[in-house]
């Protein structure tokens, strides 16, 4: 029996734990195109998959979130 891997598609999600963000608001900074933040400091993310610029300074905030609450999901394109 053979096994063949399928090539799949997937886009990068940017989510939020928000009982472990403290909202300092350092994300908004480092991905400033793609984080706003709300009036008390906590980030109000994208809905739906990034683009790949976006997804490059996703990845920098999810690096640089000290209270490591930002992730990056991966998820199959439809």
């Amino acid at each position: 029996m053979s096994l063949m891997r399928t090539s799949t598609s997937t886009t990068s999600e940017l989510r939020l734990d928000p009982a472990r963000c403290d909202g300092t608001g350092i994300c908004a900074h480092l991905a400033p195109d793609v984080i706003e933040l709300d009036r008390w400091g906590y980030p109000l993310l994208p809905k739906g998959p990034l683009s790949s610029q976006d997804e490059a300074q996703a990845r920098r905030a999810v690096k640089g979130c000290a209270a490591r609450a930002l992730f990056l999901e991966r998820r199959p394109v439809d």
